[in-house]
């Protein structure tokens, strides 16, 4: 049996060693690298620890590649995906949110911006309107509420007239008329004149607010007479209008 010679014996403890270097390292680095020496004969490659700069004799390299490559170019687009579940529904805004949003009034046909309008009983919003019409109006001395409501006396064969706006949109204008019905006037009449296509509109009320007047949607133009035995006095008028900003023209008469 031939015997090793101490030169060939140091040469395997080496390649031991380079060996127990590798095995403990890391492959890949810490950064995704593969380091790696190859053989001139036939091309094996030996992947190695990243901190190797000098292959071993009869290797070439180290030679280096990430292990994450290149980005390719971008692949076709996909069809649609299925919708998605509806989403919770959002905090309501507020009404006067929406006020000055462009709209069109659907009576008058007119551009316009969009008002949230207060009951005029209630006090509350419950109303969503489009203004339209005159903008260079200015509110009358009739703009308050039903318990400011100027008191108005009405003699018998006598009249009086208001002249006012619809201004601003979603208020109205209040007036308390007195009167005492007797066998010479036994009717009040109550006649409202504006703007043509204006949709302005009054009630007639009694001290508990109960409309006397129909639905309380009387449109301009409207004559009310009422005679002694279905009319209470005082009695409480109320002009408005949730569409227009418009003049009108308020004649009582006591016949």
């Amino acid at each position: 049996m031939p015997r090793l010679r101490p030169l060939a014996l140091f040469g395997a403890g080496l390649l031991l060693g380079v060996t127990a270097s590798v095995v403990s390292g890391a492959i890949p680095s810490g950064a995704g690298v593969y380091t790696a020496c190859y053989d001139t004969k036939g091309g094996t490659v030996h992947l190695v620890d990243s901190s190797v700069t000098t292959c071993p004799r009869g290797q070439q390299g180290p030679v280096t590649w990430n292990e994450v490559g290149q980005q390719g170019p971008p692949g076709p687009q996909g069809s649609p995906g299925p919708s998605g579940v509806p989403g919770p529904s959002g905090v309501p805004g507020a009404a006067g949110d929406i006020n000055g949003l462009s709209c069109t009034n659907p009576y008058t046909g007119g551009a316009g911006q969009t008002v949230a309008l207060t009951n005029g009983y209630t006090g509350a919003v419950d109303e969503i309107g489009c203004g339209v019409g005159f903008t260079n109006l200015a509110p009358d001395q009739w703009n308050n509420d039903r318990t400011t409501a100027q008191a108005v006396p009405v003699a018998c064969g006598g009249s009086v007239q208001f002249n006012g706006t619809t201004v601003p949109l979603g208020t109205s204008d209040w007036l308390k008329l007195t009167y005492a019905l007797n066998s010479g006037c036994t009717e009040l009449r109550i006649r409202l004149t504006t703007n043509p296509n204006t949709w302005v509109r009054f009630d007639v009320t009694d001290e508990n607010g109960t409309l006397l007047n129909g639905d309380g949607h009387v449109l301009s133009g409207f004559q009310l007479s009422l005679s002694s035995g279905s009319l209470p006095s005082p009695v409480w008028v109320r002009v408005w209008s949730p569409f227009v900003r418009s003049n009108y023209v308020l004649a009582i008469d006591e016949l």
